[in-house]
């Protein structure tokens, strides 16, 4: 799975870089059949197996990086295991194999976990998450010249990744608070939007299935439901969790607003 192919076979642990982060941004240099996709905020994907609950620090179709911490934690994962993988308020039934396992303190343990696929469920389960962190992966930031006239002002961040998925932001010059956001994504034929101002989410979708090349098109063709979709938040937390750490600190705070309307509680070592 290539979670810990840099922890060397039979050796000591005074071998391996003591630092848990380190361990986790050499996993990016590993190589694995599916693509993984990194996740910043603790809290968010969890797996429950036997007792235990880890925080997913990454995920493939294929498998999941997870860290354990806490009191006498096992030195291994005896098979078969069965687990329940959680993703905010939701989750799956799994089956999984342990690939690799390293004990960096008594106190952490991190497993390399192989899925296994004996049911589409899962499958199905991680499709949806997956795609939109594949798109929140992707997000460039646009230059002045390249965005609507209103909003190439320096208080404004512009990205924009596959999908197309816009985010759109206004940081106040003042105190580095958000103060208006946008995030457009496209699901199948359809096009959602999450907007930020005033400290109020607002959630919409358009009204037929034609495409549109980017969110200020799409805009008008916007309906607004009566009530906060619950599917829209969670696909934009889907799309903000994968979010490049260049820009991390700037989509932190809409995060944290989808995350309190959802009424989930995360922790992130990018928030500022």
């Amino acid at each position: 799975m290539g979670i810990f192919s840099r922890i060397t076979k039979g050796k000591a642990s005074t071998e391996v870089d003591k630092n848990p982060e380190r361990q986790l941004e050499a996993l990016a240099r590993d190589q694995r059949l599916h693509a993984r996709y990194m996740i910043n905020d603790e809290g968010l994907v969890r797996i429950h197996l036997s007792g235990l609950v880890g925080e997913v620090k990454d995920v493939s179709y294929g498998g999941l990086a997870v860290r354990f911490d806490g009191e006498a934690l096992p030195k291994t994962l005896p098979p078969p295991l069965t687990g329940r993988l959680q993703l905010l308020d939701r989750s799956v039934d799994c089956k999984l194999a342990t690939i690799r396992i390293a004990t960096p303190s008594p106190r952490t343990l991190f497993a390399g976990l192989a899925l296994l696929h004996e049911t589409p469920d899962t499958l199905l389960f991680l499709r949806e998450f997956i795609e939109p962190m594949r798109c929140g992966k992707s997000l460039l930031a646009l230059g002045p010249e390249m965005r609507h006239e209103r909003y190439q002002g320096k208080e404004w961040t512009y990205l924009r990744g596959d999908g197309p998925t816009d985010i759109i932001l206004k940081t106040s010059t003042e105190n580095q608070t958000i103060e208006e956001a946008l995030l457009t994504f496209r699901n199948g034929n359809t096009y959602y939007d999450l907007s930020l101002k005033g400290g109020h989410l607002r959630t919409s979708h358009t009204t037929d299935k034609n495409d549109a090349p980017g969110a200020i098109d799409v805009a008008a063709r916007m309906t607004v439901p009566t009530e906060i979709d619950k599917t829209t938040l969670r696909h934009a937390v889907y799309i903000l969790m994968s979010t490049p750490p260049a820009y991390r600190k700037a989509t932190q705070p809409l995060l944290n607003h989808i995350l309190a309307a959802l009424q989930i509680a995360a922790k992130s070592k990018d928030a500022a």
